[in-house]
């Protein structure tokens, strides 16, 4: 992506830094409950459902979880459980398709 360069320079460098996938992963403080619980059943019903059926890109995935989570659910609630599967390696993306470890 457009940062790795940078990325991979100022690691020779020997600094220490890294690629994060959310902001969310700069925060120190637990999550709440209702986004664990949120999580946790969107992480139950993907579950079910077979490997080349499940949603293959973000788009799908935030449109499919906010079904799930039910439509009165704010978006920013949903963007930030699909960031905490990312943070919890639940959920990979690669070459804009998305890879479900779980």
């Amino acid at each position: 992506k457009g940062f790795d360069p940078l990325l991979r320079y100022v690691q020779k460098e020997n600094y220490n830094c890294r690629r994060i996938n959310s902001l969310l992963e700069l925060q120190h403080a637990k999550p709440d409950q209702s986004s664990n619980k949120n999580m946790e059943k969107a992480l139950e019903i993907l579950g079910k459902i077979e490997k080349p059926k499940r949603p293959r890109n973000r788009n799908t995935l935030f449109k499919y979880i906010q079904n799930i989570l039910g439509n009165k659910t704010p978006e920013k609630e949903t963007a930030i459980v699909i960031d905490r599967m990312f943070i919890e390696n639940k959920l990979s993306e690669h070459n804009n398709r998305l890879k479900y470890d779980f």
